[in-house]
């Protein structure tokens, strides 16, 4: 993945790092080394066991540079 247009998806609840976006691509890591890329539109309910809200990403939304 470009980092150089990746930007980060993150939880609207808690802020808890969901995902990484380029272009029309999201890229999910999680434990034991799993690790998919996905096309977009996407959705999932955030992991944290104290927030668990549902994120929905589509083509064009608004998320913050990778830093």
């Amino acid at each position: 993945m470009n980092e150089a247009h990746a930007c980060k998806w993150r939880c609207k609840g808690c802020g808890r790092l969901l995902g990484i976006v380029e272009g029309n691509r999201l890229e999910i890591r999680f434990a034991r080394g799993h690790q998919y890329r996905v096309a977009l539109p996407a959705t999932c309910v955030c992991r944290n066991p104290e927030c668990n809200t549902l994120n929905e990403l589509s083509p064009g939304s608004r998320v913050s540079p990778a830093k």
